[in-house]
């Protein structure tokens, strides 16, 4: 599995992570404050971007990610972004 990509955009308090290559993908907002991306063709969750998301850290209120999505708050993402 290629390394997970991580951006967080402190200005606007928005998370982007990449779990593949998501060239071919299109923004699914199933959920609130996050955005899935899922590939074109097969459907497959290729990322996903949160809305507000150190907002919704510090109020414990992250949401909860779909199982089939193998990334960490506490372990991938918390430590890059808290930088």
């Amino acid at each position: 599995m290629p390394a997970v990509k991580i951006d967080y955009d402190k200005k606007f308090d928005t998370l982007y992570v990449a779990l593949t290559d998501n060239a071919n993908s299109y923004g699914d907002d199933s959920l609130n404050d996050v955005i899935l991306l899922r590939d074109i063709q097969t459907e497959e969750i290729t990322g996903f971007t949160i809305l507000s998301f150190y907002r919704l850290y510090k109020a414990n209120m992250l949401p909860h990610l779909p199982p089939n999505i193998s990334c960490s708050f506490e372990k991938d993402i918390l430590p890059l972004v808290l930088q």
